[in-house]
C-alpha cells in the first residue's frame, strides 16, 4: 500500500510538472538555434530572496546582453521532468545553473548540481553568484570528494559572492587552473530599486526559521521588548510566504516585500536578502550571521561601508545597536546605488561574452 502510495505521488508530481512547464517547453522550442542561456534551478518555492536572485538574473542579462536569450527553468521541472528538459538543450546553449547559497550540503541541491554539470559535457555551464557550504562530517566529505572531481573535469565556471566561498573553491576545487571561480556580488545588488524609502515608526524583525539559523529566540525577544518599552512598534516578519510564489509573480513579491521593509525605522535580520533589500531601499538595518556565514561574508565584502547597514557578531551587539537607534529619531542613510558595484560584475560580463564569441 505504501509503494502504491509512493509511486501516485510521484506520478502526481510529474504530471503537475508537465503542466506548469508547458509555457517554457513552448519558449524552448521557440528559440531553438538562437543564442540562448538556459538557466537551471530556479525557485519554484516560497523564499523572496531566491527570487530576488533570479529576477537580477534576468534583468542583468537584458541589461548587458539584449540579444541573447534567456529562458529560466524551475528546480521542480530540473528534478521532476529533467530528463524533457535535457533534450530540448542544444550543444551550443549556455546553461546558466541559478544563484543562491544552495552549492554544498545545507539544502540537498548539490547531486542535481552535479548531474547538470555531468550530462551536458559540450556545453559551458555558468553557476550564477553562490555561497559553498560543505558540512564537517562524514556526509559532507563524501559529497564535496563527489563535486571536486565532477567540477574540474568540467567546462564550467563558478562565481560567488563571499570571500569564504571564493577562498574554499579556490583551494579545494581549482588550486591548480585559473579563471575557473570568481568573486562577485549577489546578484540583487545589481538591481535599481524604485520603491522609495518613507522616515517610518516601526522596527521590523526579519529572522530566520530554518536549518540555516543560528540566532537564539532570546535575542529577539529583547530586542522586541526594549523596542515596546520605548513605546516603537513591531512587526514580525519573513522572506518567505505561506505559499509557493509561481515565477510569473515573482516580480509583485520581491517589490511588496521591498515596500514593507522601505516603512520601517530600521530592521533587525539574519536573513541575507532582507539586509540587500534595505540596502536597495534605504532603510537602517542590524544584520547578524546565519549558519554558512554568508551574511557576513557579503557584508564585509560589498556593504561594509554603507553606514546604514551594521552587522553585529552576537545578539548583545544587536540589542546595543537596536536599542541606540531606538532613542534616536533618525538614522543618518546614504542611498545605495547599484551603479558603484558595476564593474564588480565585470568577470560575470565577460565570461558570458567569452561563451558567445
Amino acid at each position: 500500500m505504501e509503494m502504491r502510495m509512493f509511486k501516485m505521488k510521484k506520478l502526481i508530481q510529474r504530471l503537475i510538472a508537465n503542466l506548469l512547464f508547458l509555457p517554457t517547453y513552448v519558449r524552448l522550442k521557440k528559440t531553438k538555434g538562437k543564442k540562448r542561456i538556459v538557466i537551471l534551478a530556479v525557485p519554484q518555492y516560497n523564499n523572496i530572496g531566491d527570487h530576488a536572485i533570479t529576477m537580477a538574473e534576468e534583468k542583468f542579462l537584458e541589461a548587458e546582453f539584449p540579444d541573447l536569450a534567456h529562458i529560466s527553468i524551475g528546480v521542480i521541472f530540473s528534478k521532476f521532468i529533467y530528463s524533457k528538459v535535457k533534450k530540448l538543450i542544444g550543444p551550443e546553449d549556455i546553461i546558466g545553473i541559478n544563484g543562491g547559497g544552495f552549492l554544498g550540503t545545507l539544502w540537498g541541491m548539490e547531486p542535481l548540481v552535479r548531474k547538470v554539470i555531468s550530462d551536458f559535457p559540450s556545453n559551458v555551464k555558468i553557476v550564477f553568484p553562490q555561497t559553498v557550504y560543505f558540512s564537517h562530517d562524514e556526509k559532507g566529505e563524501r559529497e564535496l570528494d563527489q563535486s571536486i572531481k565532477t567540477y574540474r573535469k568540467s567546462n564550467v565556471c563558478v562565481f560567488v559572492r563571499e570571500e569564504n566561498s571564493y577562498k574554499f573553491m579556490k583551494e579545494k576545487f581549482f588550486p591548480d587552473m585559473n579563471n575557473r571561480v570568481f568573486l562577485v556580488p549577489d546578484m540583487v545588488l545589481s538591481l535599481h530599486s524604485q520603491v522609495k524609502n518613507e522616515k517610518g515608526e516601526g522596527i521590523i524583525l526579519c529572522m530566520r526559521n530554518d536549518t540555516e539559523k543560528v540566532t537564539g529566540s532570546e535575542v529577539i525577544e529583547n530586542i522586541k521588548e526594549c523596542a515596546e518599552n520605548a513605546m516603537q512598534q513591531v512587526c514580525i516578519t519573513d522572506m518567505c510566504t505561506r505559499f509557493w510564489i509561481p515565477l510569473s509573480l515573482k516580480n509583485k513579491f520581491v517589490t511588496k516585500k521591498m515596500q514593507q521593509l522601505a516603512s520601517a525605522k530600521f530592521v533587525v535580520t539574519d536573513r541575507l536578502h532582507c539586509m540587500i533589500f534595505c540596502t536597495l531601499v534605504g532603510t537602517p538595518c542590524i544584520a547578524m550571521d546565519n549558519s554558512s556565514k554568508k551574511v557576513k561574508g557579503v557584508y564585509e565584502k560589498w556593504l561594509k561601508d554603507l553606514d546604514y547597514i551594521v552587522f553585529c557578531e552576537n545578539g548583545n551587539d544587536a540589542l546595543s545597536k537596536a536599542g541606540e537607534w531606538i532613542k534616536v529619531d533618525s538614522i543618518k542613510a546614504t542611498r545605495y546605488s547599484s551603479k558603484n558595484l558595476e564593474s564588480a560584475f565585470a568577470p560575470l560580463t565577460q565570461a558570458i561574452k567569452d561563451c558567445l564569441a
